[in-house]
């Protein structure tokens, strides 16, 4: 399932990712599951079913020469459902962080929506941060507000879901935007 720890203010953000991944042979492998739309200056990061998440980037993608972020905003759920409903296939669960420049609010915006089988698409949520999974730290989820408290929490997530079967570790990647600009880099190696 992977892991995604998110921040933002009103302006700038970071979202990190781990690169584990399940192959189709069911070997380990990796896969990028952090995406940049220049056109439009959004951040998209997903855990779960990639083929589902990488249809929702390719929708966005598309469509950046007539949407902005601040469309997104209004229309990801919307886009998830016509997305899950265009997939061959039952999707699994799957969770994206997208985050943008909202020229409406003039700052920087995160959101989460949740696809799942069994609940299909949840409301789309602004959010100042996301931590997930979060089971790793009971009901009290610490804050992250740099890449060494990433890099800090990372392990432990890796090892829960390592617990429950779940692909988690590989490289982290983080991605930090403000509003001039987005950098993606690699900040550690994890085991898994």
């Amino acid at each position: 399932m992977s892991l995604i720890i998110a921040r933002r203010t009103n302006e700038c953000g970071m979202i990190v990712v781990d690169t584990a991944a399940i192959n189709g042979d069911g070997s380990a492998g990796e896969i990028t599951k952090l995406w940049y739309l220049a056109g439009i200056h959004t951040l998209i990061a997903y855990r779960g079913d990639r083929l589902l998440a990488f249809r929702v980037y390719s929708a966005l993608a598309l469509a950046t020469q007539a949407i902005s972020f601040d469309l997104i905003r209004t229309e990801l759920r919307d886009i998830v459902r016509a997305v899950v409903e265009n997939t061959p296939g039952e999707a699994a669960k799957t969770e994206l962080v997208v985050m943008g420049w909202s020229d409406q609010q003039d700052r920087l915006v995160m959101l989460r929506v949740v696809w799942s089988p069994d609940k299909g698409t949840s409301e789309v949520v602004e959010q100042e941060s996301a931590l997930t999974p979060s089971e790793p730290f009971g009901e009290q989820p610490p804050m992250v507000n740099s890449a060494e408290d990433a890099k800090a929490l990372a392990p432990r997530m890796v090892e829960w879901l390592h617990a429950q079967g779940a692909a988690g570790g590989g490289r982290l990647l983080m991605a930090t935007m403000n509003p001039g600009g987005c950098t993606i880099k690699e900040i550690a190696t994890l085991a898994g």
